[in-house]
């Protein structure tokens, strides 16, 4: 982005972005098919979205949902105000699972993926 295009920029954000860099388990379905779990890392967080570092191309408009613990969110975000999420346990470990619809994908350097996540209620 050049200097003069950075002036230009009108912040179009509804929420704010938390630095979130963690492991998440994700999954996706696309045209009736659905993806294995896989593993992905998050970049950041807001109210309305996630965006995660893929190593699988995700399809642009699949459905996805994430998986974090619980303590992993703590103090980065306030999870009772996601746009959509659910609380689980499993084995006495509390995760918090999200859904949502990809919304923007680009092919980094390193051939990962950058996979913008707009939460959407399940």
């Amino acid at each position: 982005m050049t200097d003069k295009q950075k002036k230009e920029f009108v912040e179009r954000r509804r929420f704010k972005r938390y630095k979130l860099e963690k492991s998440m388990e994700c999954q996706f379905g696309f045209d009736g098919a659905i993806s294995d779990i896989y593993r992905v890392k998050s970049h950041n967080i807001a109210q309305a979205g996630v965006l995660i570092e893929s190593t699988m191309k995700v399809p642009l408009g699949a459905v996805i949902s994430l998986e974090v613990e619980l303590d992993k969110l703590s103090g980065v975000v306030e999870v009772h105000k996601l746009q959509s999420y659910s609380e689980i346990e499993v084995k006495g470990k509390r995760f918090v699972r999200m859904w949502g619809k990809v919304v923007r994908v680009e092919e980094g350097a390193q051939g990962e993926y950058l996979v913008a996540v707009h939460l959407i209620n399940k």
